[in-house]
């Protein structure tokens, strides 16, 4: 994923603060807080860039299964979506694991720019459960 378009202090601006639901992400048997990755989110808006939707595409774990029924209802679209890196097999994955039906939602509208927030590798530790 590569960062154009807005500066980190410009898209920070613009992010509408997480109200905290208890949830997870999980992957095969690994868990990660998504409140708490919110939170980093809110602190770190610095740390926000932009990207074109079609370049995080393959992040999604499963678009197939995203809800389209409400995605002109999202709550805050705006909000950047959250990937994580994680280290296996000597690669680096990534991973959506907030905001699935943000980046659906940007497709289906032709979006050219989406807000992301990505946790590399090194820190993604710190919110398995």
């Amino acid at each position: 994923m590569s960062g154009a378009g807005v500066s980190g202090e410009q898209a920070a601006q613009q992010v509408a603060p997480a109200v905290p639901r208890g949830e997870t992400f999980r992957f095969l048997s690994t868990y990660w807080d998504v409140d708490r990755l919110n939170a980093d989110l809110d602190a770190n808006p610095d740390k926000v860039f932009t990207a074109r939707p079609v370049n995080i595409r393959g992040g999604i774990v499963n678009q197939d299964g995203v809800d389209r029924s409400f995605l002109d209802s999202l709550e805050h679209p705006e909000r950047p979506v959250i990937v994580i890196g994680v280290q296996a097999g000597g690669r680096t994955h990534q991973f959506i694991v907030d905001g699935n039906h943000r980046l659906t939602r940007a497709l289906r509208d032709g979006q050219e720019q989406i807000r992301v927030y990505v946790v590399p590798p090194e820190r993604e530790g710190e919110f398995r459960i």
